[in-house]
């Protein structure tokens, strides 16, 4: 005889073993324009680890059909900056003062800064990113379904 599965007491998203998500006030700046009518207006700045700066442009080129180009310096203009630097610290931002795999957003006239943490993961994972989808199975299960699979450095 076949159990049903049960589903736990709190959401999925309130799980213990999850990193926690703290949501802060709107700035006061403008909203950063990274795209306008299809064309890009911001750059992605990997400044010396390009981890995750493909997968992002994919993913922003998908949404709205323009291809941010990748830069190694932060430009003039809009530009989502990824990792520490001088700036995402002057916000706050450390990835030091992350938990493992846990990252965090922030906004500043003109930017977008994201730093995270790859900490806790063993060498040989490290620098390996899975996109992975999912689909419903039955009423309460999820079944993964691997899209794609890329290699970051």
């Amino acid at each position: 005889m076949m159990s049903t599965p049960t589903l736990p007491a709190a959401p999925p998203w309130e799980a213990a073993d999850l990193n926690p998500v703290t949501l802060k006030a709107a700035p006061k700046h403008a909203a950063v324009a990274l795209v306008k009518g299809g064309a890009p207006l911001a750059s992605i700045v990997t400044l010396d680890r390009p981890a995750g700066a493909a997968a992002l442009q994919h993913f922003i080129e998908a949404a709205t059909g323009a291809k941010l180009p990748v830069v190694k310096q932060i430009p003039d203009g809009p530009a989502v900056v990824l990792g520490d630097c001088e700036q995402a610290a002057a916000l706050g931002l450390s990835s030091g003062k992350l938990p493992p795999e846990g990252f965090a957003i922030k906004t500043a006239a003109n930017r977008v800064h994201i730093v995270g943490r790859n900490s806790g993961r063993s060498r040989r994972a490290s620098g390996r990113y899975s996109i992975t989808s999912y689909r419903r199975t039955t009423p309460n299960a999820l079944s993964p379904n691997c899209a794609s699979c890329m290699t970051g450095s």
